[in-house]
Formats: C-alpha cells, structure tokens, sequence
C-alpha cells in the first residue's frame, strides 16, 4: 500500500524520501486540546458538578474524559515529530545539531514544569512575593521564547532582542532569588519531586525525538521501541529500577523521580504519535487519504484493546500514568486524530480554523497563561472565580475559559507566540 511506504521503509532512507508538508488537523487537533484542557482545569476546583468533568480519584481503576486530555497532547506532540524532524533534515540540519536542538528544547520545558509547580513550596525570594515571583518569572519566559514573526522589521527584531536579553537576566536573578520549603521544614532551592505537566511532556519528547532521530521510517523498530518503553514502566514498578546497574534510576532521594512514567509510559504514548504521524508522511491522494483513516482506527482500536487485556496488571490510572492507561488513552487520542484528520485535511472542513488553528500554533503559552492570570489577581488580594460552587462555579468556569481563549487568539493573532 502506497500509504504505508514512508512507514514501512529503511531507516537509513534519505530525508527526502517522505514530504513532510504541514497538515491543518495538527493545529485544530492541538486547539481543540487546548480549549478541553482550559475548561477542566477552570472546572477542577468547582464543587458540585458532573463526576465526568473531574479526573477519576486516584486510588481507583478507571477514567473519565477529563483522564485523556493529556494524553491527547502527548499524542499530539508524537505525531508532529516526523513531520518537524524529516523538514529539518532536508534543510540539510545534521544529525548532532538537530540532536542538540531537540535536547536544548526538552530542557527549557523541563525547567519551565519544574518551574510552575514550585510556587507551591515558595518559602521567600527576597523582597519579591509568591505571586509577584510567578508572574515575573513566566514574564521573563516568554520575552525570552518568543518567536520571530515572519517579515518583522530590523526594529522590531531588535526590540525582540533587547526583551530577550532582559528576559535572560530577569531569569536568572529570580530563579537564584528563589527559595522553598522541604519535607522536613528546610531551606531550599527547586523542587523536583515532581516535574509539572510541561516537564514531564519535555522528558517524553525528549525520548520519543531521538528514537525518532535513530530509528526514522522504521515502522518496526519505532514499534519495538514503543514496546520497550511500556516493558520499561513495568519492570519500574516491580523493582527493576532499584537494582544496582539502574539505582540511578531509582525512587531514592537522591535518584530519577518517577522514572518508570517519565521515561516510559508518557514516551510510549508520544510514540503512538509518532507511528500515527510517520504514516502520515508522504504524497497525497484520495487513496492514500482512505488507506491512512483506515490505519490510524484501527491502530487506535488495537491499542485500545492492548491496554484493556493489560488492565488486571495495574488497572487504569492516572495518577501512577500505567501502561494501561497510557495504551487505552492512545487508542482513544488515535481515533479522535482520525476523524479531525478526515474531517479537515481530507474533507476540508475549515470552518473552524480561524479559530482552533491560532490556539494549536500557540500551546506553551495556553499552559502558562491561566497561572499568570491567577497571580496577577493574587497581586490585588483577587481570585478569578466569583464562585466555585454549583452552576454559578460552573458558569464561572465557562466564562474563565471563553476569556482566556480570547486572549489567546488575540495574542498569537497579534503575532506574540511562545515557541522554543
């Protein structure tokens, strides 16, 4: 089948081999994500609404719709790597660079996860207070990571700079300002205890691009790959981490926080994105377009079924990310990709795209927007909810989210994006 080709041959084809053209479902894909995400984090603290718009408690097997979300970006980010790494290659990139590059970007959203959560330990950083220190530090981010816009004059390229350079150094003075609160009541620097939703995303990015990188259109070997990861986050959990060779690995004080998931199950589930996006790769046609719909239901069906015959072992769980979750998320977020892929790239549904398609070209900044919104309400003794209760926290909520999206779509429409 011509449609499998680019994911059936070498791994050593050349670059050029699949046409790595952009497809409009990535972005509507990654919007859509982003305005479930808004609506159920603004949802979380809310009392009274549906069991469905919360996440399953974590000391039970299950899921509710809300327990997909961040799979679905992590499936998202797996299917862009093909496309983002075979352009950058036939640029004529080299192998050491692009690696460079992938690992430079993995560690920037590392250190902006770690980042986010730390408020919660926030002892003191000088004169600066916990909200004021959040909102200057995520500030001084996204004058640092902004993007270029394309055709922006030398004066406003070097405005750009100057942010940057100022941004670099705001940086630095209130991440060495910073100061937190151990488990024993201690002094300290950052925590990573737990990395933060965009930390554990760069750790899984990270792995999933350099496999992607080593193995290219080796449907097999990326496969195998996939494989390993989830065997990966079994063994962690029946002790093989805690053996001598893989102590460093381990869940020591000293060791790899919750190395099982961060370097298993979430990575496995960006390589779901991967094979899915690989298949993607290469010439169109009406044929073509049916036999990759085909490929992408029945992919997402036999992932489905793979995590619901592993279910006994660890059951499905959010909280623990075990390989069945991370298998029966990926079917579902492989499914949902299939129909927007035949909905928008196939039958060229686009009503959506002015909207949907500015907030999928901007997701960092969706993620650290709501808690710069919250901190500057902090600043002023505010919260953002007027309730959290009942319908009026829900109204509350929805509100929140139409809101926010506005300003999302007005910023990335006025050209302020946040891109590593």
């Amino acid at each position: 089948m011509p449609v499998l080709r680019p994911l059936l041959s070498s791994a050593h084809a050349p670059p050029a081999a699949a046409k790595a053209e952009r497809l409009a479902s990535l972005d509507i894909y990654r919007g859509l994500v982003i305005v479930v995400m808004t609506l159920v984090n603004y949802l979380s603290p809310v009392q009274g609404v549906p069991a469905w718009s919360k996440h399953w408690p974590e000391a039970l097997d299950g899921y509710t719709c809300v327990d997909v979300v961040f799979p679905a970006f992590l499936f998202i980010v797996g299917v862009a790597i093909p496309f983002a790494l075979t352009r950058r290659l036939s640029r004529g990139d080299s192998l050491p660079a692009l690696a460079g590059k992938i690992v430079a970007r993995s560690a920037v959203l590392i250190l902006l996860g770690v980042i986010t959560v730390n408020p919660h330990y926030f002892k003191s950083a000088g004169p600066v207070s916990q909200p004021w220190w959040f909102l200057l530090v995520m500030l001084c981010a996204l004058a640092v990571w902004n993007a270029a816009p394309a055709g922006a004059s030398a004066v406003r390229l070097l405005v750009r700079r100057a942010f940057q350079v100022a941004g670099c150094i705001g940086l630095v003075v209130l991440l060495a300002l910073f100061r937190g609160t151990g488990e024993a009541g201690q002094t300290t620097w950052l925590h990573t205890a737990y990395w933060g939703m965009l930390g554990m995303i760069g750790w899984a990015y990270l792995v999933a691009s350099l496999c992607w990188l080593a193995l290219r259109n080796s449907a097999a070997a990326l496969m195998g790959a996939m494989g390993f990861m989830l065997c990966f986050y079994i063994g962690g959990r029946h002790g093989v981490l805690d053996g001598a060779a893989l102590a460093w690995l381990g869940h020591a004080p000293k060791g790899f926080p919750n190395a099982s998931f961060i370097l298993g199950s979430n990575p496995a589930t960006v390589m779901m994105g991967v094979l899915a996006g690989n298949c993607l790769l290469g010439p169109r046609d009406a044929k073509a377009d049916r036999a990759r719909v085909r490929f992408l239901l029945a992919f997402g069906a036999g992932l489905y079924a793979a995590g619901m015959l592993l279910r006994p072992l660890h059951g499905i769980n959010k909280s623990d990310h075990t390989e069945s979750y991370a298998l029966v998320t990926g079917g579902i977020s492989c499914s949902l990709f299939a129909l927007v892929y035949w909905a928008v790239d196939i039958r060229g549904w686009r009503i959506w795209n002015s909207f949907l398609e500015p907030l999928g070209q901007n997701a960092l900044l969706a993620y650290i927007l709501p808690g710069m919104i919250a901190n500057a309400f902090s600043i002023f003794g505010r919260d953002v909810y007027w309730s959290k209760a009942g319908l009026p926290g829900e109204l509350s909520a929805v509100a929140l989210t139409a809101v926010l999206l506005a300003i999302m779509w007005l910023l990335t429409r006025a050209r302020l994006v946040m891109r590593l």
